[in-house]
């Protein structure tokens, strides 16, 4: 009886040797996958939320996307001429150059907009009734920082600071 025993926790030692090594293979995988694809993605906490740098020489090229979750004031979205001059005033204090513009009210309610700047884009799209709104702010070269467009938005949306989330994407090219 005892060496059946003893043959029984040898095999359970082994199989968990085995587990192990798989899930330390797994773990690993996932690590090299997130910084290979270099996506990094937080939640938007309130005076602790990672900020985009607008200095490297070589990390010209800057994308934010962001999800704002039970934004308020939503009477004053439902108005597109609202939406444009706020979309306006973000690229304006990013110091972004506007180029063109095209905005579309949708019935019964919600607005998608876009300003083609001269270092790239700024978006949005608004789902009135869900209290929704979708940003997403590309630029490139070393004019305009999205950072400061984004930040006038959430100061003016005053969304659920738990529920929304913010995306920053490394689209550097490396020389």
């Amino acid at each position: 009886m005892t060496d059946l025993w003893s043959n029984c926790i040898f095999v359970k030692e082994i199989v968990v040797k085995w587990l192990l090594k798989r899930v330390f293979f797994i773990e690993n995988f996932i690590i090299l996958v997130y910084n290979t694809v270099q996506i990094k993605h937080f939640n938007y906490i309130r005076g602790n939320r990672p900020r985009m740098k607008n200095t490297s020489p070589t990390n010209i090229n800057r994308h934010i996307v962001a999800d704002l979750y039970d934004i308020q004031r939503i009477d004053f979205f439902d108005n597109i001429e609202n939406m444009k001059e706020l979309i306006h005033e973000a690229a304006k204090k990013a110091g972004m150059n506007i180029v063109g513009e095209a905005f579309k009210k949708f019935e019964p309610s919600g607005s998608s907009g876009v300003i083609l700047l001269a270092e790239s884009h700024l978006t949005y799209h608004l789902w009135f009734d869900e209290k929704i709104i979708t940003i997403d702010i590309f630029c490139c070269g070393k004019e305009g920082n999205p950072q400061i467009a984004l930040d006038h938005i959430i100061e003016f949306t005053q969304p659920d600071i738990k529920k929304s989330k913010i995306i920053y994407l490394d689209r550097s090219f490396y020389m």
